[in-house]
């Protein structure tokens, strides 16, 4: 009974040490308003991803993405605010909006991502139109504080 534990025991280390962690692949963005304020972020979604486009949608399990951060700068460059959208496949972003093409490597349609709170920021838009970055006061009331083209620039 022994030699049966220790067996079970070798095979499950055995097991363990020839798993491979699955990998992800990493999407970086960034987009710059006409007035100079500045986001970039970055996604991870998994590397055998065969889907033809990932699309999160609000507060909950993800369909595909990881983890989603987005950063906002002033003109100047200053970091005005850090946002996590997505830990661990959970969102946490009610009004979260985004679609990924994995066979592309590009974003596409609407946008929204960012803060969700007062005194926070976010940007919303759609792609190839105009995409908008608000602060909400703290009143809650959104507040546009600047917009550029629809276009983000995207790499890996």
């Amino acid at each position: 009974m022994a030699s049966l534990g220790i067996f079970l025991v070798g095979f499950l280390l055995i097991g363990l040490s020839l798993a491979q962690p699955a990998l992800a692949t990493t999407l970086t963005f960034q987009w710059t308003g006409q007035q100079g304020y500045h986001l970039e972020g970055s996604l991870h979604y998994p590397d055998d991803l065969t889907a033809g486009r990932i699309t999160e949608q609000g507060q909950g399990q993800t369909q595909a993405i990881d983890q989603l951060v987005v950063a906002i700068y002033s003109p100047q460059g200053q970091l005005l605010e850090q946002y996590t959208n997505i830990v661990a496949g959970q969102s946490h972003n009610p009004y979260l909006q985004l679609t990924v093409n994995p066979q592309t490597v590009r974003l596409q349609g609407e946008v929204d991502v960012g803060g969700t709170q007062p005194q926070e920021w976010f940007l919303k838009g759609k792609l190839g139109q105009t995409l908008h970055l608000i602060k909400i006061d703290q009143n809650g009331q959104e507040i546009p504080v600047d917009q550029g083209r629809g276009k983000i620039a995207v790499g890996t």
